[in-house]
């Protein structure tokens, strides 16, 4: 499984994502606050995401040419005014992995 942890609501929201893989792959996001999530995206590139809790967003890394091999994550959260930085991805060339 792959993590990242967003703190929300919170003056300085943070996370991690430990995981790796290349375009497809499912990264879980984890935290609190997260119903209202709008926006995820991998650097510029938005991603395809369901929220199956306030605690869990399940994202794919878009399948998209051009995208850099390390990219920061980042989601949007209705009421939000900046997106919140929860983490980087790793894209590598085969499976997922993390």
């Amino acid at each position: 499984n792959r993590f990242g942890t967003v703190m929300f609501p919170s003056a300085n929201p943070s996370g991690t994502i430990t995981a790796s893989g290349g375009g497809g792959c499912e990264v879980v996001i984890a935290g609190q606050g997260l119903t209202g999530t709008t926006n995820v995206n991998f650097g510029t590139f938005p991603a395809v995401f369901t929220v199956p809790s306030d605690n869990q967003i399940n994202v794919w890394v878009p399948a998209v040419t051009g995208m850099p091999a390390s990219v920061p994550v980042t989601i949007q959260i209705e009421g939000v005014s900046q997106p919140i930085p929860v983490g980087t991805f790793t894209l590598a060339p085969s499976t997922c992995t993390g």
